[in-house]
């Protein structure tokens, strides 16, 4: 539209212009002119701003919906999570742009940074931090920390007790291995993974103990 036209002729000239970035980000997004909406809202940012975690969120996902950009997504989704540490709803759409970008090291380095920030939402951090190293990274001496701080927090986590069973496995590290198994046997009771459990036990006893 005319009044459109006129908006954009201002913003050619004056790049910050607060009120026509205000009314062509909307419109661009509106219109599916993803290039020019990315374009308008990265010239919005604003670090003091109420809006700009949310701005954030909004680019990473246009950039990794539209437009395919799986680094400006990762990087725009790492700024909005250190910036509000507390949303942890980023965790995994962020880890899954660094998985895609190849920068699962810069991912993982903040997210240990970021955890001891958080109160309750330490688990969540500590979930993402121990799998991104031990599956993905291969960082397997820093994940068992990671694994042991998740069940300091919550000792029914059986996923965690078997992750760290691999690990010590993997290690060759017989004696934690056999607490890992007879701690995971305080929550497996009566069920088909007992079973499993208590042979994996035997076999270490006989074999390597």
């Amino acid at each position: 539209s005319a009044a459109m036209e006129c908006w954009e002729r201002l913003l050619a000239k004056q790049g910050d212009h607060a009120e026509a970035l205000s009314i062509l980000a909307p419109y661009y997004e509106s219109q599916g002119r993803w290039t020019d909406f990315v374009e308008v809202l990265e010239a919005k940012l604003e670090p003091g701003n109420d809006t700009y975690a949310s701005d954030l969120v909004t680019l990473s996902q246009v950039y990794a919906e539209h437009l395919k950009d799986a680094a400006k997504a990762f990087e725009r989704g790492l700024v909005a999570l250190s910036t509000v540490p507390t949303r942890i709803d980023l965790l995994q759409p962020t880890f899954a742009h660094a998985r895609d970008a190849d920068r699962l090291e810069e991912f993982f380095e903040e997210c240990t940074y970021l955890v001891d920030l958080v109160s309750d939402e330490q688990l969540a951090y500590l979930r993402i931090i121990a799998e991104v190293g031990a599956k993905h990274l291969g960082r397997l001496e820093d994940s068992l920390g990671y694994y042991e701080r998740i069940l300091e927090l919550d000792p029914a986590d059986v996923s965690a007790v078997n992750e760290l069973c691999a690990i010590y496995e993997k290690l060759g590290r017989w004696d934690e291995l056999q607490r890992a198994y007879e701690r995971a046997l305080e929550f497996v009771t009566g069920s088909a993974r007992e079973a499993e459990l208590l042979a994996s036990l035997a076999h270490l006893s006989a074999n390597v103990l």
